[in-house]
């Protein structure tokens, strides 16, 4: 059942009555047709437990909408807790990348909101605790994700190792990633170089890869009251969270 993974880009969990009723009229027929949709009964969740799981401290349940993640074939996000929960999957890759490509430190300087539709932004010095911008309805957003994405991590420092580093994005669906192969090509060549990388500052965004699966659903009706009333109004929103980290070798 769960063996295609472009066939379980969304899986929409439903009371049994309810998956009986999307058989009854023409947007129901439209869901269960889409070739990248799964629709579960909640009577066969143990199908999906076996094989695949939920990211968070959340269980599946009847109505919950979820999300395949970018870096996890077999992971899945609550659509609600979607944004949050790949910016903290993106920041621990990134971590583990630059220790395995020798990094002494990785810390975050910078947390930022940016809503696409208006323009507008937050940013959260995290040394100072400053705020910058004009998206104050984001501010206790930008909070909750500082106690999951902050880092302030320190190595011993260590001998580069590309091959793994390579292997570990290609595991994470990550080896396309412009900024860290830039690190790895930039680290390759290390070794006996005169000119070595010591200091990278850079901005990089937590949710990009999660903005086509949002659009995607957009594009879906759900002809079920109590989902309809939550997933529209989130995947509508532009909102993307980006960091500024700085990594020392």
């Amino acid at each position: 059942m769960f063996e295609k993974s472009w066939e379980r880009r969304i899986i929409i969990i439903l009371n049994d009555n309810d998956c009986d009723e999307l058989e009854q009229n023409e947007e129901g027929l439209e869901v269960l047709r889409n070739p990248e949709i799964t629709v579960l009964p909640i009577s066969k969740i143990h199908e999906f437990s076996k094989v695949l799981r939920l990211t968070g401290s959340t269980d599946p349940r009847p109505g919950m909408v979820m999300i395949i993640s970018p870096f996890d074939n077999h992971a899945y996000y609550e659509l609600s807790a979607a944004r949050n929960l790949v910016a903290q999957d993106k920041m621990a890759v990134t971590l583990r990348t630059s220790q395995l490509l020798g990094s002494k430190s990785v810390k975050t300087t910078n947390i930022r909101i940016y809503d696409k539709e208006t323009n507008k932004n937050l940013t959260l010095d995290v040394e100072s605790d400053e705020y910058k911008g004009k998206l104050t309805s984001q501010k206790k957003e930008i909070e909750s994700l500082r106690n999951k994405i902050q880092l302030n991590a320190t190595f011993a420092g260590g001998k580069t190792n590309i091959e793994q580093a390579k292997s570990y994005l290609k595991q994470r669906n990550m080896d396309a990633d412009i900024f860290l192969n830039y690190l790895i090509d930039m680290r390759s060549d290390e070794e006996g170089s005169s000119n070595k990388l010591e200091v990278v500052r850079q901005q990089i965004s937590l949710t990009e890869s999660m903005q086509n699966e949002f659009d995607f659903l957009a594009t879906v009706d759900i002809p079920v009251i109590k989902i309809n009333l939550n997933y529209k109004k989130k995947v509508k929103e532009k909102i993307e969270i980006s960091s500024d980290i700085e990594i020392k070798f």
